[in-house]
């Protein structure tokens, strides 16, 4: 099962429309809460990681995924 999902929806403009819609989603495996746990990223940690591993996510495509819109992170 997969808990604590964070996604951010994007545009992807065909010749200008804005047709298509690229989402990243990113969740913790709820079997593995534990481990993370060990390892530094409990139940207050984990939010924060989840959004920095999207924003690491979004800049990679950023520029590299041809008509990919990326706005403000803070939208």
């Amino acid at each position: 099962m997969i808990r604590d999902t964070q996604s951010f929806k994007f545009p992807i403009e065909v010749r200008g429309i804005p047709g298509l819609v690229l989402t990243v989603s990113i969740g913790a495996r709820s079997e593995m809460l534990d481990a993370l746990a060990a390892v530094g990223v409990g139940p207050e940690e984990l939010p924060n990681f989840i959004r920095a591993r999207l924003e690491d996510v979004t800049l990679a495509c950023d520029g590299s995924v041809q008509g990919l819109v990326v706005g403000s992170l803070e939208d």
